[in-house]
Parts: structure tokens; sequence; C-alpha cells
């Protein structure tokens, strides 16, 4: 009889399957499935919105106009977002009109049931933006029983001694951080040497070895690891699943093939490590041995960019943004929906912000960062060249800025953010040249800040950033822009350049500043009436001199030729205002050198003078007793009463030998030139001196032409004329009027009271 080994007994088998049983749940309530793949679900639905967002904001500058005109009003009367497609149903809001200029799809979540709508939701809030929401975000199931994972006793799992891995940045690029390296991913058919040179750190052809195939073993969970790594950070489609054994030229280590979807890692023999790209591939590439650079952290309330080149030197506290870097969730900032297409570093900017940038041309540029919500003061440093470049925030127009080439601006504005990411667009809306451009953003939490008390007066010295500065005048350059704090400095416009002539007749006229585009400077001052001076220096033709929103002064000057001018101003608004403008209509430029701001009440003017001898000559010449010197940069000034206002004094002359110490010395020009002098009102002799030569020079007192002179050379002559004043300003108007030989010569003047 053959003998049966013993089995199993139902109680056992019983026993097991309920053992197994028990387990099984443990494990499924621990790992809880279903929440996992609904948080997955749930970042997913996070980007889709900004995305969404995105192209409803990019739409919207560009159309003028929502993508849907029905979008209600208010969060309380959000309407679903169609299906692609869906044009007849009334209980949702179609979008079509966004794809695929602004977006590559409509998204449509799974967990929706309605067969139009897409389970996302739209409305415009109070600043006229429009929000996106997703219907199904947080509904996530949560585990029935709190259970330990089984560790090593500490509480936190069994992971312990693996290095945690992270996103990187570097060079601007987004990466994954492992094994001590920045693994970027390269362009289809880009070379790993190039990618790693644009961060500006070298590739490392040991990296195959971690990651790839060194000749002898593969390390596909390595390129498995962070082909997930990166496809996490940068949000894009890397295939899945581990790679696996492939041919091909060498050298490729761990690689994803865009044409095939295909992840693999080259076993074939290394021909140079880092080399031999192939059509279709993307390299996996390690750059920046010992670590890469960190950037802000997403989300924080305090961020800095600095925009432009890989390589250009990046200002203090500020983080480089190349054109190549994309948003990423863990990274938290970067460009949204089209990346910049060019970029640049002039060397020579004023600022290591504003010598680089980054640039685009038809389409809008958006850039986003992970904030906290609340206001911020945003300043944005921006670089010529560009023409009305629309600048959006959040939604809301903030400006339209107009730049020169090499022209320099900081402008600051107040944002609030309520959705957690700061959205900056920027789109040139020129009709022929579209071009917009960025060199720097700061975004940081406003502030409160006391107002400083308005200013009662102001001296300015606009120039060269090292000329001198004229005593008690504080200095403006192009890029003095005005501040609450600061409280005076350029506003609206900008120069475009400064110059320094270092022979000018004062520390003020010397130097200027000057630019193309109207321009206003303003400063912050007490309510009240001011005599304002204006210091010019030529050439100019044409500028328009506008106070407080008032044509003052229409000003035209020649090279080297200068001009003080004062004007009494009213401010009734707490700010004084200056706006420049050149109205030619071929050779626009604006020039100023200085001015003084000063209340009227504390500048009397004196009174007019009774009688006044001049002598005009050389600085250094002798000076007949009993006369005032006037010379080439003798302006007019309301405290000097007399001297130069109007037209130029282009030369002077000695003769040393001329019979008295007024005849001989002289200046003169050949452009008409109005000499002035404050005089009381009344009857008047005036007596001119003249040298020659001179040819049918005209001389106008009051208006009225009094005589036409003609002298051989070194002919002296004295004349005396009656005049009449009554406007307590004795004018004298000088000018050539032959037709060749344009020249006018005066060496002295008196007035004296008629008897």
């Amino acid at each position: 009889m053959k003998i049966q080994p013993p089995g199993f007994t139902l109680i056992e088998v019983l026993i097991v399957v309920g053992v197994i049983g028990v387990i099984s749940s443990v494990v499924i309530v621990a790992i809880n499935p279903s929440k996992q793949l609904c948080e997955s679900r749930d970042a997913e639905r996070k980007v889709h919105v900004r995305e969404l967002g995105n192209a409803l904001y990019q739409h919207l500058i560009g159309e003028w106009q929502t993508a849907n005109t029905d979008i209600p009003l208010g969060e309380a009367n959000a309407m679903p977002v169609c299906r692609a497609g869906i044009t007849e149903d009334e209980t949702c809001i179609n979008l079509d009109s966004l794809v695929p200029e602004y977006i590559s799809q409509l998204p449509v979540d799974p967990e929706e049931v309605n067969a139009n709508h897409s389970g996302y939701s739209v409305y415009v809030d109070d600043h006229q933006r429009v929000q996106v929401l997703s219907l199904h975000v947080g509904q996530c199931p949560e585990p029935a029983t709190e259970l330990a994972v089984e560790g090593d006793g500490d509480g936190e799992g069994g992971n312990d001694g693996e290095e945690e891995q992270e996103p990187c940045i570097l060079g601007g690029y987004s990466g994954f951080e492992y094994d001590d390296l920045c693994w970027l991913m390269a362009d289809a058919s880009q070379d790993c040497s190039d990618r790693c040179e644009e961060t500006g750190e070298p590739y490392h052809t040991d990296t195959r070895d971690v990651i790839g195939y060194d000749g002898e073993t593969a390390e596909y969970a390595q390129c498995e690891e962070v082909l997930d790594g990166l496809a996490s950070v940068l949000e894009e489609d890397l295939g899945s699943g581990t790679p696996t054994n492939a041919g091909g030229p060498g050298g490729t280590g761990c690689v994803y093939n865009a044409n095939t979807d295909a992840r693999f890692v080259d076993t074939a023999s290394p021909t140079s490590a880092g080399a031999n790209p192939n059509s279709g591939y993307r390299r996996v590439c390690g750059c920046a041995e010992g670590g890469a650079e960190e950037g802000p952290v997403a989300g924080t309330s305090e961020l800095r960019f600095d925009f432009g080149q890989t390589g250009s030197p990046v200002s203090n506290g500020f983080t480089q943004v190349t054109r190549f870097m994309w948003y990423s969730a863990p990274t938290g900032y970067g460009w949204s929906g089209s990346l910049p297409t060019s970029d640049g570093d002039i060397w020579n900017g004023p600022t290591s912000v504003l010598r680089d940038y980054v640039s685009g041309s038809t389409t809008p540029g958006t850039f986003v960062a992970d904030v906290t919500n609340g206001e911020y003061d945003v300043t944005v440093h921006y670089q010529g060249d560009s023409s009305n470049m629309h600048v959006t925030m959040e939604g809301i127009a903030v400006d339209t800025v107009n730049h020169q080439q090499y022209q320099f601006d900081i402008r600051t504005y107040r944002v609030t953010v309520n959705d957690g990411q700061f959205t900056l667009v920027l789109q040139d809306l020129d009709s022929w040249n579209k071009i917009w451009k960025i060199s720097g953003i700061e975004i940081l939490p406003a502030e409160d800040i006391d107002t400083p008390p308005a200013l009662t007066s102001l001296q300015a010295d606009f120039g060269d950033y090292s000329s001198p500065v004229a005593n008690g005048y504080v200095q403006i350059v192009p890029i003095t822009f005005y501040t609450e704090t600061q409280q005076y400095g350029w506003l609206g416009g900008s120069p475009t350049s400064f110059g320094d002539i270092w022979n000018g007749p004062t520390s003020v006229l010397r130097d200027y500043n000057y630019g193309e585009l109207p321009t206003t400077f303003v400063a912050d001052v007490e309510n009240g009436e001011y005599d304002v001076t204006v210091h010019y220096q030529g050439s100019i033709s044409n500028m328009r001199v506008m106070m407080e929103g008032l044509v003052f002064d229409t000003v035209s000057l020649v090279n080297y030729q200068y001009d003080i001018r004062k004007y009494r101003v009213t401010v009734s608004d707490n700010q004084f205002t200056l706006l420049l403008q050149d109205l030619d209509a071929s050779n626009k430029a604006w020039k100023i050198a200085g001015i003084q701001v000063l209340p009227a009440e504390n500048n009397p003017e004196p009174p007019p003078l009774t009688s006044f001898k001049g002598d005009f000559g050389q600085s250094g010449s002798p000076i007949a007793t009993g006369y005032q010197q006037i010379v080439i940069p003798t302006i007019y000034s309301v405290e000097r009463q007399y001297g130069w206002l109007g037209g130029s004094v282009t030369s002077d002359g000695d003769v040393w030998n001329g019979p008295s110490s007024i005849l001989r010395d002289y200046v003169y020009s050949d452009t008409p030139t109005t000499f002035v002098v404050d005089m009381a009102n009344g009857n008047y002799n005036v007596t001119v001196y003249y040298q020659g030569s001179v040819s049918n020079m005209q001389l106008t007192m009051e208006g009225a032409v009094v005589d036409t002179v003609t002298l051989g050379n070194l002919v002296y002559d004295t004349r005396t004329y009656p005049v009449t004043i009554s406007d307590t300003q004795f004018t004298l108007l000088i000018q050539d009027i032959d037709a060749f030989n344009k020249a006018w010569k005066i060496t002295g003047i008196d007035i004296i009271s008629a008897p």
C-alpha cells in the first residue's frame, strides 16, 4: 500500500490566507494608491491652471480683448470651460481661440463627468484679470488608519543612508541633482559639452560612469532615476520605465530618443566621452562637479533676477535667468509659454544687471515666479532699444516703455499677487520694429515707508559720472531715476547720454545730460511759488521747456553757446515737474546742464540799476575804472542784473595797443545776440564803443534799430544814442546784416540817465 505524505489541513490553509490578507490590507492602507494617484493629478491640475491662465493673459495682450467676451465677472459666477470643439453649449465658455498660438491644447480633467466640460472654470476678477479654477483639485481620499512604515525605528521610514535628490539650477537651466552633479537635458542632437558650456561649467567625462556606460557596466537604474527626476523638474515627457541596452554611435551615455519615445543606455564603445550626438537623441549631461548653484526658493517673498547671457556677470544678490530657462514647479520661476529668442551683453552698461539682457520679437514673453500672496514693489531694469513695449503684471497693464539703443531705465510698480504666482508679460506693440527687452527684475514685499517731508529747494547739476559737481548741488546722471525716498530724478522717458566739455564757464555749465525722446524730471517740493533757473548748453534747436504742464520757453542755442534763464513757477501738487522735448523736425536733441528750484520769497529781486558801464573783452585783460567786465560766459541772471540773454558770443580778443582799456579788447560773433541790463524806467543816453573791422553791423535798442555800423580794421569809434526804457530792462540786439562777412564786434557800453 502506497503511503501519501501528509498535506496541509484546512485550518492551516485558512490561517495562512488570513495572515496574507492582513498583511495586504496593511500594505494597501500604508501605500494608499488612490490618494497618491489623486495627489499626482492635483499637481497636474495646478500646472494646467497656470498654463491656461498664462494663455489667457497672452491672448489679452496680443488681441487687446479676452479670449471670450462671455467670461463672467466674479468668482461666484465662474463658468466651466468647454472641451475643445464644443461651441453650442451655453453652460460653458469656449476657449478654442487660444489653440494653438497661445496653448498647444485645452486641458481636460479625467474626473470630469460632463462630456462638454473640461473640469476647469474661468471668471474675471475685480482687476479685470481672468482667473482659472480647477473644479476637482483637493478631492483626495485620506487613509482609513494611520500606520507606521517599517524602517529603522526613527519614525521616518526605511530610506536612511540614501541621498535625497533635488532640483538644481545651473547657468539659468533647471536640472536634477544626483551624485553631487547637476544633470541637464540637452536639446535634440546637442553635444553634452556644448550644453554644459552654456552654463559656464565643464562637462565631466567621468559622469558617463554614473548613469551611462563605461565600456563594462551599463547603469540602467541610475539612468532611469535621473530621467524620471528631469521629467518631473522640466514637466516634459521623457519616456518611462527602465532604459534598454542599445548600440549607438558611442559615447552618448544615458539617452532619451525623442523620435521613438524610448530610453536607452548606449553600450557601444565610447569614441570620445561627451561627443557624437545622433539625430533625435536628447542626452543627459552631468555638469558642475561638486554640486550645482542654488537658486531662490520657490514661494519666497524676496526675489531678484538678472536676465542675460550665460557667462555674463551676475549682480550680487541676484539669480541669473537665461533665455533658455523654462518655468518648473520645483525651481519656482522661469519662462512660460514661449522662450525669448535672443540675448546680449553690451559689457559697458552702468550696472551688472543693466549691461546684459534677454529679448524677444513678435511673440510676447511671459516670466513667472512663485511668491506668497500679498503686495509687492516690483522694480524692472530696462535697456533699449524698444518701442511701445507693453508691460503687464498680474493681468494688468502697468506701463508702455519706449527706449532708444543704449538707453537705461529702472521703474518700480506696486503689484498685488493673490494666486501664489507673479506673472510678467512683455510685448512690443510697435507696427514695424517689434522687440521687447528686459535686463532685471526685483520682486520685494511692499513696505509702508514714511514719506519724507517735501523739499524746500533743489539745486541739481546734470552731467557725467566723473565730472565735478558745483557746491550746494546734487549730481544728476542718466540713471538718477526718481524714487519717493530720494525725492528727485528722471520719471518717464530717459536721457540717452551725457557729456563733459571740461572747459565750460562753470562747474554746472561744463557738463550735461541729453536725449531725443521727451523726458520728465521731477522733484518733490512744498507747494508755493518758485524761481526756477535753468542752465542751458548748446547745440539745441527748438527745445520746448514745460513746467507744471505749462510751456515756459522754446530754446535754440548753437554749439558751445551757454544760457541761464529764470522762470517763476507755481507748484500746487507737491511735485515740481520739468518736461524737455525737442520739436525740431530733423535734429531732435534736448540738453540740460543744471537747474535751481528756489522759493521765490527767499530770492528777492534786487532793485533795477540807474546806471551801468560795461567793458567787453577777454578774461585777464585790463578793466576800465568804474566798469563791469563782460566776457563770453557772462550770462544774464536776476542776481547779476546784466549779461548775455539769447544768441551766442563765440570769441574774444585783445589788441593790447588799443587807445584805451575799453577799446583795446572786445567780444564778437556771427550770430545775432542780445545783451540786457535791468534798469529803472526812464530816459538814458547809451554810448557804445566800437572797434573794426565790421560791416553792416546793426544795433537794435528797446526794439528799435538805432544804427548800422561799418568800420575798417583797427578803426575805433564811439557813438551815443538816446533810449527810453519802459519795461525795467534795457535790451541791445547786435547782428551783422552783411551778405558775406557776417561778424559783429563790441568793446564797451555806457548807460547813463539823460539830463
